[in-house]
């Protein structure tokens, strides 16, 4: 089962004992659900998403059966693959999310490499985005006398990288 989160709104302001965000969840693809957090220490929570259509005689939203399907099976699958079910699903994936925007925040301004396991980051100087996206940063960079061969260049890499291979390294684990 594929799940993604996907347009997260996120208040840092509102979030006390928990993230307060909220962002639309998808099933292998499909937008089913919506996830939401007030940020007070309460639960996480995943719903049907209602996606427009209302009940002719009384107004009221109507969800598609086959998305409350998808939503209850989602929360029994989450129940089974992670400790904390749901919960911990949604907010592993808001985390990632929200590690992927602050590394996309840190490249705009340095450059970003990894060393001995931990991220580095220098100052670009006159370096400009369009000599990062051609290599000629990383050349310089590596033309260095502090540079080692084992570092590795990050400015240029993809989210599924990011989080594959760097994402403990820049949470400092």
């Amino acid at each position: 089962m594929k799940v993604e989160l996907k347009s997260i709104q996120y208040c840092e302001a509102l979030s006390q004992e928990t993230p307060a965000f909220s962002g639309k969840v998808y099933v292998n693809g499909r937008h089913v659900g919506r996830a939401e957090n007030a940020g007070h220490g309460g639960p996480t929570d995943v719903r049907v998403a209602w996606k427009g259509k209302r009940d002719p005689e009384t107004n009221y939203p109507v969800c598609e059966d086959k998305d409350k399907k998808v939503v209850k099976d989602l929360h029994k699958w989450a129940k089974k693959h992670h400790q904390f079910g749901i919960e911990e699903l949604i907010e592993g994936l808001l985390y990632d999310e929200l590690y992927w925007r602050d590394f996309q925040k840190l490249k705009r301004s340095k450059l970003v490499y990894l060393q001995d396991g931990k991220i580095w980051s220098a100052t670009k100087g006159s370096l400009t985005s369009e000599h990062i996206k051609s290599g000629k940063a990383e050349e310089v960079l590596k033309s260095a006398s502090w540079w080692k061969d084992s570092n590795v260049f990050l400015n240029n890499i993809t989210r599924a990288e990011f989080l594959e291979k760097y994402l403990t390294a820049y949470k400092g684990e």
